[in-house]
């Protein structure tokens, strides 16, 4: 039995979201699994191999049907028991160096104060890697925080200190640019539906949109290009950093011309499905 006096070893889990993740979650699962004191996997009932290679690692899996990626995040983070969660992506990989990085940090007596961290990350973007630092808030106590829901892509809502780790994760992001633009073509869908029915914060930037003008849209389009390209140092990756930067600029506008499909149709009664001169739409 542990004394007063008995330094107790904090405990660490990988989080996982999952959905028909069967061609990533294996190297995924490798990069956790002997490490961590428990995987926990939440998968929205994939219809692939992905819960058949899940359960050779772990038997805390749960199955939920919340299409929402955050929502599904804090069932997962409510279902693990131990100090710390680590979320990983199923197209993610931990390398030797954050890991132990990770161990350290949890540890250190020193760092006590701290409740989260956020975790660099090399995404590969259609044909190379790109560095993106600070990174999301990927590692952080069990009771640190929760995620908002209100975006796709949110960051966690942390009460308390949050450092910074040096050491990168690999994160598969695209593998090509026509991978890229159908993700992007999903999320915008998404984000614009949302606005749509009524959430202004539903956009990936966090200013509220309630009125797509000319003006919003050049501005918005704008501040997309130059947050990646300036802010997120894409710059420093050439033509590549350039292109992906301009796709990132696209996301923006795609996001506020399809809140004003939206809006434009239901103030016109443009009914879904049916071609604009039917008798149902004059």
């Amino acid at each position: 039995m542990p004394t007063s006096n008995t330094k107790v070893k904090p405990t660490i889990a990988a989080l996982i979201v999952t959905y028909n993740a069967e061609k990533f979650i294996k190297g995924c699962l490798d990069s956790v699994a002997g490490w961590v004191d428990e995987i926990v996997i939440v998968d929205m009932f994939s219809q692939d191999a992905t819960l058949e290679i899940a359960g050779k690692y772990t038997k805390k899996i749960f199955l939920e049907k919340e299409e929402c990626h955050e929502k599904r995040t804090n069932i997962g983070i409510e279902k693990v028991d131990s100090d710390w969660i680590l979320k990983v992506l199923a197209t993610e990989r931990i390398t030797f160096e954050l890991k132990e990085e990770i161990l350290s940090c949890i540890s250190d007596k020193d760092k006590q104060d701290i409740v989260a961290y956020h975790v660099p990350r090399r995404s590969y973007c259609t044909c190379e890697f790109i560095q993106e630092r600070p990174g999301p808030i990927y590692l952080f106590k069990k009771k640190a925080g929760k995620y908002d829901c209100i975006r796709m892509h949110s960051q966690i809502e942390i009460n308390g200190k949050v450092g910074r780790l040096v050491n990168f994760n690999i994160h598969w992001a695209n593998f090509s640019f026509e991978q890229g633009i159908n993700k992007l073509n999903r999320y915008t869908s998404v984000e614009a539906e949302r606005a749509f029915l009524g959430n202004p914060d539903a956009f990936w930037w966090k200013r509220p949109v309630n009125k797509v003008t000319p003006f919003n849209i050049i501005y918005r389009t704008m501040a997309g290009f130059y947050m990646f390209y300036f802010q997120a140092g894409f710059y420093r990756y050439g033509l590549h950093g350039f292109i992906e930067s301009i796709l990132m600029a696209f996301y923006f506008f795609a996001e506020m011309a399809k809140l004003w499909e939206f809006q434009y149709k239901e103030k016109h009664n443009i009914k879904a499905g049916l071609l604009p001169l039917d008798k149902n739409n004059v």
